[in-house]
């Protein structure tokens, strides 16, 4: 029990009115009441958001150095709302097929990407409903990238020109 409520509580045990005692436990009562409350919202609403993460990750990274195991469909669904040529249900169909062709070619060429990219691009993506070819696109640019530092030049490494 909290020290001011304890005091609060001797003092009270003291006083000689007791309309002051029932006021103050029915103050009491009621703050108690709402901290309950407040705790168990907290509860639910953290529960509710651990498992988001869970299944938007599809668990947690892989551990076993292969692509992970995403359900794509609600991406879909959402990216299928703003596509005109065709109905929502044939374009988040489309958007799933595309997406399951995509995982397949990752699944390829996975052992090509250096697992530290993997990681880092996985771990960039997995808070929200991650998709294959969002994961192809950030594995590509840190490729680029480490491709472009290895070509850079350098004075042991100068730039020919293709001009001559």
């Amino acid at each position: 029990m909290a020290a001011w409520l304890r005091r609060a509580t001797l003092w009270l045990g003291n006083q000689k009115s007791e309309g002051a005692r029932s006021n103050f436990l029915q103050i009491n009562d009621h703050i108690q009441m709402h901290m309950k409350l407040a705790v168990a919202i907290f509860l639910v609403a953290s529960m509710s958001m651990y498992a988001q993460a869970q299944n938007r990750s599809g668990g947690k990274v892989s551990k076993r150095n292969s692509v992970p195991n995403w359900d794509v469909s609600s991406s879909c669904r959402a990216a299928s709302q703003f596509a005109y040529n065709q109905s929502a249900g044939e374009r988040e169909k489309a958007c799933i097929e595309s997406e399951n062709r995509t995982r397949e070619k990752l699944a390829g060429d996975w052992s090509t990407f250096p697992a530290d990219e993997r990681t880092r691009c996985i771990k960039s993506i997995e808070w929200f409903s991650p998709t294959y070819t969002e994961l192809v696109a950030c594995l590509e640019m840190y490729s680029d990238a480490r491709r472009a530092r290895e070509n850079a030049t350098t004075p042991d490494n100068p730039q020919r020109s293709t001009l001559a």
